[in-house]
């Protein structure tokens, strides 16, 4: 800061304030410079928060918001004008609560101001993207050009599956997309790499993202014939997935192009047989080597969604146990490798536990415990038929495809503190 008696009004760069006396400050002229750390230190009482919240923080806010429309500032608290002779030089102001319970292990100061969500939007929004390999900006290109460029990756490549994207990293059940298919004549439908046939009905997990395309055709290899996708035992995953030849509709391979494009509002993903995933596009394409990108969204600069983050720390810049994926990994091996057998197993751990809450209900000295021991295995028992019920999908959670580990992990805590005041009462009772 400059000294009070100095000439404050020839400060470049700097927040310049005259004749401050709110409060405690006694006609105070100073000058902040911009872009640099400053720090206001002094005695209780000398005004400290005046200069900084009162004068600084109020009149940066007040200017801020007198430049929007009478409609916007309806909604936001107006600040009355300090008691100051004039503040130059001041932009629009953030001030964060001195406290340490906000925010968590990823909060920055970014986040804790809500400025970050606006940096994602504007990248996202209105950056310029650049392509990775040739460091150019990415252009527009022709219907044309893209139908040029899937001739010559359908001679490399062989067959090629065109798929339209109508669901990008969104949650929900996604029935809907699937209905919709099914009336305008698509077969089949691809949800996080899987296909799906339309003629039955699609349930996603409703709390979990996923990525849905419609399967518009395929263009074959050689005389680059266009037959509808109809094959439902095909799978995007599989090294060799079987093509069924039945055409249900001939057209030119660059008219399923366009379908393709305008189902999924110019892009188009193209599958081959060794399960390589490439993307088309009119609007976001390479001008040197032709590669296409996929619209930028604001999930791409957040380290809070699995679009954005590092795929090894996830965000937290550490290695770590991480539960989630720990629980999907136990999930992947108990609820579709060993199936019934890992179902049957954990069936059999709970039966021993039936049993010996039955021993201790018939052993209690007294009624107190015979209800304690009776109301822990009545709860052990019934969160068991719950995760396989759902591992099974059947009885009431028939259709909602929830993990079992994930089902069981929410209420693990309690299932352990019931299971240790069971064996507390067992031994009382021995």
């Amino acid at each position: 800061m400059l000294h009070p008696n100095s000439d404050t009004s020839s400060a470049p760069d700097a927040i310049c304030i005259h004749g401050a006396r709110e409060h405690n400050l006694k006609n105070l002229s100073v000058a902040i410079p911009r872009g640099k750390f400053v720090v206001v230190t002094g005695v209780s009482g000398s005004g400290k928060s005046t200069l900084a919240f009162d004068l600084i923080f109020a009149e940066g806010q007040r200017r801020f918001l007198d430049s929007m429309n009478a409609y916007a500032r309806q909604f936001v608290e107006q600040m009355s004008r300090p008691d100051v002779d004039l503040i130059t030089g001041i932009p629009p102001t953030v001030s964060i609560e001195q406290r340490n319970s906000r925010g968590g292990g990823k909060s920055t100061v970014a986040t804790v101001t809500e400025i970050y969500h606006f940096l994602r939007l504007l990248f996202a929004r209105l950056g310029t993207q650049y392509c990775p390999d040739c460091q150019v900006p990415v252009e527009a290109q022709t219907r044309d050009q893209v139908g040029r460029r899937l001739h010559v990756d359908l001679k490399k490549r062989g067959d090629l599956l065109l798929l339209a994207p109508v669901v990008k990293n969104r949650k929900g059940f996604h029935t809907d997309v699937a209905e919709w298919a099914a009336r305008h004549g698509y077969a089949e439908v691809r949800a996080d790499g899987k296909i799906f046939p339309t003629n039955e009905r699609l349930r996603l997990d409703r709390f979990r993202e996923h990525n849905v395309e419609i399967v518009v055709g395929v263009l074959e290899k050689g005389s680059a014939r266009v037959s509808r996708a109809g094959a439902s035992s095909r799978r995007a995953n599989a090294a060799s997935p079987r093509r069924d030849k039945r055409a249900t509709g001939t057209r030119s391979p660059q008219q399923l192009i366009d379908e393709a494009l305008q189902l999924g509002h110019g892009i188009l993903f193209a599958l081959d047989n060794h399960g390589e995933h490439t993307v088309h596009s009119t609007e976001r394409s390479c001008p040197k080597c032709g590669r296409s990108f996929e619209p930028l969204d604001p999930k791409n600069f957040s380290y809070n969604s699995s679009q954005g983050w590092c795929p090894k720390c996830r965000g937290f810049g550490e290695l770590f146990y991480l539960p989630e994926a720990f629980t999907d990994f136990i999930y992947a091996v108990i609820g579709e490798e060993l199936g019934f057998l890992g179902c049957a197993a954990v069936l059999a751990g709970f039966m021993i536990i039936l049993w010996r809450g039955l021993q201790v209900c018939w052993l209690a000295p007294d009624d107190f415990g015979r209800y304690l021991a009776l109301g822990v295995t009545s709860s052990i028992v019934i969160q068991a038929m719950i995760n396989i019920s759902v591992v099974l999908d059947m009885g009431p959670t028939k259709g909602i495809p929830l993990p079992m580990i994930s089902a069981g992990g929410s209420s693990l805590l309690s299932t352990l503190m019931c299971l240790g005041m069971l064996l507390s009462v067992s031994e009382h009772s021995e």
